[in-house]
């Protein structure tokens, strides 16, 4: 949207005389490189967030199965002891 309304407004100032002509031709290629430039960035986008979500959903998989990936603790509850120390 913003693309067009630009484009619009330097075709006005084109039309009026406001802009020289060299540096319409300049917008207009700039402009077409943005056209063909937004959509890949748009999609490049949307695939990191299905990568995201599918790595979330991978990891939640993992915990509903009792995987857990990581670094892991031994925990030791207090109070509780093997019997092989003595006070």
């Amino acid at each position: 949207a913003d693309l067009r309304r630009m484009n619009g407004k330097a075709m006005r100032l084109l039309l009026s005389g406001e802009l020289g002509a060299r540096e319409a031709s300049a917008f207009a290629q700039l402009s077409n490189s943005l056209q063909r430039i937004i959509p890949t960035a748009d999609l490049e986008a949307r695939i990191t967030i299905l990568e995201q979500q599918i790595a979330q959903e991978g990891q939640s998989a993992q915990e509903e199965d009792g995987i857990v990936s990581g670094p892991t603790t031994d925990r030791v509850e207090l109070g509780e002891t093997d019997g092989s120390e003595e006070a």
